[in-house]
């Protein structure tokens, strides 16, 4: 949903489950607005005024939030201090609202439940959340901070339409969502935790079978970095490090490489005359005619209607 508005009260009332009192501290007329979309497990939302608001009250209950801040919001007072452009401001599940605006404000945040936090925290990198969480900003290249923030506003952009707030199954949003706030965990990892992890042979074998057991099972649908490290009981250093070491690719090369290869064996077999590329390439989870021609091409150096075509 998306809403304008010269009354700052109404600000606060378009938030489902949170409990805020605003009070304008600037002078002069207020003009603001939110966007709002709740995308599977995630709520986003940008709040932007032109006048300074002081913010107080509570979230959703056992909720992680997280807003990157930026120059248009670095003058803004963060639980009585200022932060820096490239910081991400994370608020503990049960942290009190206690907040002032800038004078001219613009926010991106980010909400999750806590439990699905420690998921992704405990598949992704192997930590706790809330220790991992417990210091409350984590910093970031500037260049970086900003692509953070450029990308949660274009997933805004997308869904957010209309006075309703309608919950938006995407699954290929919720996985980007994913990426995104693993991300910020990974940055927040100490030092020492950042380093590949190291694996005996024996195990990083049996790792990378066990991974590509489960992805030959579920080939047909998308799959995520995060299903794949909670089904294998690995976090997403160590499942990266295993494929890079037994194969020289990324777990995601590795499982377009089985895509495409299903899809040659299907095409070398099918009777051109009846069969098409698109109803085997669906099959196998290649729903992207234009990047499943070029990946095709690359992979095998032809198109895949030749493969099709070609004289058995």
């Amino acid at each position: 949903m998306s809403i304008r508005t010269a009354d700052f009260d109404e600000l606060a009332s378009v938030f489902p489950g949170w409990d805020m009192r605003l009070m304008q501290l600037g002078r002069g007329a207020f003009q603001g607005g939110v966007v709002l979309s709740q995308v599977g497990r995630f709520q986003l939302f940008e709040v932007e005024g032109n006048r300074s608001v002081q913010v107080r009250g509570a979230r959703p209950v056992r909720c992680y939030e997280f807003n990157v801040v930026q120059e248009r919001n670095a003058d803004a007072v963060w639980r009585g201090r200022t932060l820096r452009p490239g910081i991400v401001n994370i608020r503990q599940p049960g942290d009190l609202i206690d907040h002032r605006t800038s004078e001219s404000y613009r926010s991106t945040g980010l909400v999750v439940d806590a439990e699905f936090v420690q998921r992704i925290a405990a598949s992704l990198h192997g930590v706790d959340a809330e220790s991992l969480l417990g210091r409350s900003v984590v910093s970031l290249e500037l260049r970086r901070s900003r692509s953070l923030d450029r990308s949660l506003r274009r997933v805004l952009s997308r869904f957010a339409v209309g006075d309703d707030l309608v919950p938006q199954p995407h699954a290929d949003v919720e996985e980007f969502l994913v990426g995104w706030l693993s991300e910020i965990l990974g940055c927040a990892l100490p030092e020492q935790l950042r380093e590949a992890s190291s694996l005996g042979s024996r195990r990083r074998t049996q790792v990378v079978r066990e991974a590509e057991a489960y992805m030959l099972a579920h080939l047909d649908r998308r799959l995520s970095l995060f299903e794949i490290c909670e089904v294998v009981g690995v976090s997403e250093r160590t499942l990266i490090y295993a494929f890079r070491e037994c194969t020289g690719q990324t777990p995601k090369a590795y499982l377009k490489a089985l895509r495409l290869n299903r899809l040659r064996q299907d095409l070398k077999a099918a009777d051109p005359s009846t069969a098409s590329v698109c109803q085997f390439a669906r099959h196998w989870g290649l729903d992207h005619p234009g990047a499943l021609a070029a990946d095709y091409f690359r992979q095998f150096g032809e198109r895949p209607g030749q493969t099709l075509h070609r004289t058995r």
